[in-house]
């Protein structure tokens, strides 16, 4: 069984015109907490054109928080879904989302618990063609990560970042 699903992947993998495959990284910070957000992501066109395109990429992130003698650390690992949009001109837009789990740490008032959870986000944003293969992108993104601390239920990572990130195809 590992070898036929290895061969398919490799073949998929194959299939795969080389300009498709891209790598992107964004910075950003946290509306409600000021902390900030840093993600990676390694995805594929699937489907689309000079004008728009589908994509699915692997993303993971990171994100931390300390404040008042506590502190949270949140590792989203998602499976997004990109659609881009080209203009006409060097700007394009880009909307999506992704779900997946989240490696989260809690620390403090003599507390510590680290556990996995469900993560989801969506995000939306512009883009500013520099070549053909790169690109800068501005938009929003909305993480939530529910988890039990403390025996109730606390939104860690529930919240909006504004971002920054660099696109670049392969």
């Amino acid at each position: 069984m590992k070898r036929i699903l290895l061969s398919i992947l490799l073949a998929a993998a194959y299939a795969l015109p080389a300009h498709a495959v891209y790598f992107g990284a964004s910075a950003g910070i946290f509306q409600s907490t000021s902390q900030p957000y840093i993600a990676a992501r390694l995805g594929s066109e699937v489907l689309g054109g000079d004008l728009f395109s589908h994509n699915l990429e692997a993303e993971v992130g990171y994100a931390s928080d300390s404040r008042n003698g506590a502190s949270a650390n949140l590792m989203p690992v998602t499976l997004n879904y990109r659609a881009r949009v080209a203009g006409g001109s060097r700007l394009g837009v880009y909307v999506g989302g992704g779900a997946g789990v989240a490696r989260t740490h809690f620390s403090g008032y003599g507390y510590s618990e680290s556990a996995w959870a469900l993560a989801s986000q969506v995000f939306a944003g512009i883009s500013l063609k520099l070549s053909d293969n790169a690109s800068l992108d501005f938009g929003a993104r909305y993480l939530r990560i529910s988890i039990q601390v403390y025996g109730s239920n606390i939104q860690l990572g529930h919240d909006t970042a504004l971002e920054g990130g660099l696109h670049l195809k392969f």
